[in-house]
């Protein structure tokens, strides 16, 4: 089943995790958070993934990392939506935090998720 929730509500939900000082990888082991800055150069250089990448098998690598946001958020703006982010029962992000981060720089008011793991 397919829901819309406030982004504002899973990004605190998502920062605050990510903040915890007991939290093990934040930021994909990147340090800091990736930020508006970062993402607007990546799309204003056109220096982004291809939608089609998947996966966070790069941890620590910030630049990749920033790549992928900014790759979501061009995607976002070409057409209406990708899909829903997948949550575990605490609304906890099991998978979808770059697409949480695209629409965090949209500004955009809400997203759809999912409780159901994707096939």
């Amino acid at each position: 089943m397919i829901k819309s929730l406030p982004v504002a509500y899973l990004w605190h939900l998502y920062y605050e995790r990510e903040t915890h000082p007991d939290y093990p990888q934040p930021f994909w082991n990147c340090g800091t958070e990736i930020t508006r800055a970062e993402i607007k150069r990546a799309l204003d250089t056109r220096d982004f993934n291809p939608i089609e990448t998947c996966g966070s098998t790069h941890q620590g690598d910030r630049v990749w990392h920033v790549r992928q946001v900014a790759g979501i958020v061009y995607a976002l703006q070409e057409r209406e939506e990708l899909g829903p982010i997948w949550l575990n029962a605490n609304d906890t992000i099991a998978d979808g935090c770059h697409r949480l981060y695209a629409y965090w720089y949209l500004n955009r008011e809400s997203i759809d998720i999912t409780y159901d793991q994707p096939k």
